[in-house]
Parts: C-alpha cells; structure tokens; sequence
C-alpha cells in the first residue's frame, strides 16, 4: 500500500462553498492556477515555432526533436 504525499504548496479549497464571493473565487482561482514549478517546462525547454530551423539545429548539435503536433495554432494565435 503506497501513502499518500502531502503537498504542502497546494492551497486548499473551501469545503463546498454555497456561492461564488471574493473569498471562494480566491481559493478556486489559486488551486486550480498552476504554480511556477507546473509552468518551469515553458522556459526549461528551448521549444522552436519552426520545424525545418528545429531539424536543422537538432542535426548540427546531434539532438532528438520532440514534434508537438495539435489542431489549431501551437502559440494559441487564432
């Protein structure tokens, strides 16, 4: 049986709060915010908009590319 991890940083949210106030937006926005640990991908990554500038710069320094491929526009300029 594996025991559960607390996380401290996470905040808490009210225990079902019968309407939507300053207080409870509060709570709601910061849990389901993402902290700046969730969000360290976005700068640790040297992500690259072009593909063929990514191949070529992965061929020159020997690296794998990792193509992300969604519907819509990858930088959400729609």
């Amino acid at each position: 049986m594996t025991a559960a991890v607390p996380v401290s940083d996470t905040p808490s949210l009210p225990a079902t709060p019968a309407e939507l106030t300053e207080r409870t937006f509060a709570a709601l926005r910061d849990y389901i915010l993402p902290t700046e640990d969730e969000l360290r991908w976005q700068a640790d990554v040297p992500w690259r908009t072009a593909f063929w500038s990514a191949v070529v710069e992965a061929q020159a320094r020997d690296l794998p590319i990792l193509a992300w491929a969604m519907n819509g526009h990858p930088l959400a300029c729609t």
